[in-house]
């Protein structure tokens, strides 16, 4: 990692990795909430490297100051603002100031807004899930939120009884405010008060694919999971994803062997774990995708691993 100065103050830039996070622990209560700082011995390859996973991740700062990059966004985050990582959407840190403070919270979505009755809380995880993009990822100043994490981190920890239900129901307020102030409805969405069964389609098709993404997986297979045709099945997908079918699970492939590569992993048995049989076509696809070769990045990983 290359240090720099900037403004005065020192700050570090992590090389670019990808890969995969596991998912939480079926735990009783599935969210996570970690202390860091940036120093040495608590930043973690997560903070630095390029990743993803399928819980929702809030980044709280308390002090300092961390630059950030999500999708196609990258931003600075200071002190009382909250950074929104949605379901599977690529994010990691870019720099950290000195002296930086900050609390990771990561809640399973299943979890969060598991339908209740009379209560369609699946039609807000489907547009958590498929408009993703839609979502702002850097949250500054808003002194609702800030007074609602700073309550589940407080609940978390003294975990008096009874905390479970109040960190559900305060999880549920940030959710609240994130869809009313921070969610940008795109045109060709049907209104959230009508639920729209194409979205649920479309999520049952991404979840098929994220636990089976390494077996071979057909247009028909997932025709047949959902009772659709397969033309309608690639209009709505294309419609709620904005990318094909065959283009979202070769990208989930690529970026999961990334992750299996950092592991130790050799490229040839990493493309045969994510599903390829066929090296070169692997390889042709992840080139085409992440924009280096496998071997490029094998060696990229190598190499930040011996600093």
């Amino acid at each position: 990692m290359t240090p720099l100065s900037v403004k005065g103050r020192d700050l570090i830039v992590p090389n670019q990795i990808y890969y995969w996070q596991p998912p939480l622990p079926e735990w009783d209560l599935p969210i996570r909430i970690v202390e860091r700082t940036n120093q040495k011995i608590d930043i973690t390859i997560s903070d630095w490297s390029m990743h993803w996973h399928e819980e929702l991740e809030f980044q709280y700062i308390l002090s300092g100051g961390i630059r950030l990059s999500c999708g196609n966004q990258a931003g600075w985050m200071y002190a009382h603002d909250l950074f929104f990582a949605n379901w599977c959407e690529p994010h990691h840190a870019l720099e950290f100031e000195d002296g930086t403070h900050y609390y990771v919270i990561q809640v399973d979505l299943d979890w969060l807004l598991k339908e209740h009755k009379n209560m369609r809380l699946s039609r807000y995880r489907d547009a958590l899930t498929i408009y993703a993009q839609n979502f702002d990822s850097f949250i500054h100043q808003d002194t609702q939120l800030c007074q609602l994490m700073d309550e589940i981190i407080r609940k978390y920890h003294q975990q008096e009884f009874g905390y479970e239900i109040a960190l559900k129901g305060l999880l549920l307020q940030v959710i609240s405010v994130i869809f009313q102030k921070y969610f940008h409805i795109p045109e060709n969405m049907e209104t959230l008060t009508t639920y729209d069964n194409s979205l649920r389609y479309t999520r049952h098709v991404l979840n098929y694919i994220s636990h089976n993404y390494n077996r071979a997986i057909s247009l028909e297979t997932l025709a047949k999971e959902t009772g659709l045709t397969k033309s309608y099945l690639c209009q709505i997908f294309k419609k709620h994803t904005g990318c094909t079918i065959t283009r979202y699970i070769n990208r989930l492939r690529c970026y999961r062997a990334i992750s299996l590569i950092e592991t130790g992993m050799s490229v040839t048995e990493a493309a045969f774990e994510v599903g390829y049989s066929d090296y070169n076509y692997f390889s042709r696809i992840f080139k085409k995708i992440i924009g280096i070769s496998p071997t490029d990045s094998m060696k990229k990983i190598s190499e930040d691993l011996k600093q």
